[in-house]
């Protein structure tokens, strides 16, 4: 019988992401996009990096070209947003650095979501 839901299994990386950010890290915080400083929240509930659309055009490089889509998300909390675009930018955050997808979003209330798809490869949080 296992008591107070303790077992020996390992937990999962998405636990331990969540772990990390809700006791070791703060869930807000900056990062750089193609080399500008930019801040961003981490997100638990989001599965794709998302940065509003001016951030995109302050960030944005000839490398990287955003693909135009026209779609709307419903939020968590029932608000609808408009997708812009799907592109690609490079982010470094503490030893992490790679390019990653992004959708870019005509309006947010933080400058960048940071989503599970980043968050599982930060080696920081992995590692948690």
């Amino acid at each position: 019988m296992i008591l107070n839901n303790q077992s020996n299994a390992e937990p999962s990386i998405s636990n331990r992401v969540i772990y990390r950010v809700m006791f070791d890290e703060s869930i807000v915080g900056d990062w750089e996009i193609n080399g500008r400083k930019v801040n961003f929240l981490f997100d638990t509930g989001t599965i794709k990096t998302f940065n509003a659309r001016q951030i995109w055009d302050e960030c944005k490089t000839t490398e990287y070209v955003l693909k135009p889509l026209s779609n709307i998300l419903e939020t968590c909390v029932g608000g609808l947003v408009n997708v812009i675009g799907k592109g690609k930018c490079n982010v470094k955050i503490n030893n992490f650095e790679d390019e990653i997808d992004v959708i870019v979003v005509d309006q947010l209330v933080n400058a960048c979501l940071l989503g599970l798809d980043v968050a599982f490869k930060v080696l920081d949080v992995r590692s948690a």
